[in-house]
């Protein structure tokens, strides 16, 4: 019988109010019921955190932090990585979304090969179409080591850093806080940390499109 790996999803809010729901909503869509979603109110004065409240009492696997604002998400981040229960760490911006089976696809590859991360598709979402920035299904059944991946990705992206990685390494490492985008930063960091990088198919849906890595893919 294959072992049903947890999943934990992290996402800092701070006065989201009602945007919060549709990414929550795309979570408990999910095909694969064994996830945690760590929610890291960050000193929110608006009604973000009663949403998130409301939220959570009908789905026990959402939970709530709460901490004073410090300016960069990166510290919420931090704060909230504490409580990761899961094996496996992806984290989401506020308003980025997910295909029905992310967590299945990932599962069933995980069972095969317990990579320290695990590369999915990524794509941009806008109004009127989803941009493919990374396609992960070209890489599938290759393995890299960390530092080869870490190349990659700072190469022009040639290796998306939005992975799941083990949780055991990101509690290691933890967040960066020296920018406001200091997460990219340590998303390259963790790729390198790990031993070996795997692939799937799962699909990521970036809402908040990075100016700076749009550049990046069209040098």
């Amino acid at each position: 019988m294959n072992e049903s790996l947890k999943f934990s999803v992290l996402i800092p809010y701070y006065n989201e109010g009602e945007k919060v729901i549709p990414t929550i909503q795309s979570l408990q869509a999910q095909s694969y019921a064994n996830w945690e979603l760590v929610c890291v109110n960050d000193g929110s004065t608006d009604n973000t955190l009663d949403i998130l409240t409301s939220l959570a009492i009908s789905d026990p696997r959402i939970r709530i932090v709460t901490k004073e604002n410090e300016g960069l998400p990166a510290k919420a981040i931090n704060y909230g990585i504490r409580y990761l229960s899961g094996d496996y760490y992806f984290y989401s911006s506020k308003d980025d979304s997910f295909d029905k089976d992310f967590f299945k696809t990932a599962n069933d590859v995980l069972q095969l090969r317990k990579y320290d991360a695990l590369v999915p598709n990524l794509y941009m979402h806008y109004e009127d179409h989803d941009w493919l920035f990374f396609n992960a299904r070209k890489m599938l059944g290759q393995e890299l080591t960390g530092e080869r991946a870490a190349e990659l990705c700072a190469y022009n992206c040639k290796v998306s850093p939005n992975a799941f990685y083990k949780v055991s390494i990101v509690k290691s490492i933890g967040c960066f806080t020296f920018s406001y985008n200091s997460d990219e930063y340590t998303g390259l960091v963790y790729l390198k940390s790990c031993e070996n990088v795997g692939f799937c198919c799962s699909s990521f849906f970036i809402t908040s499109v990075i100016q700076m890595l749009i550049q990046r893919k069209l040098v």
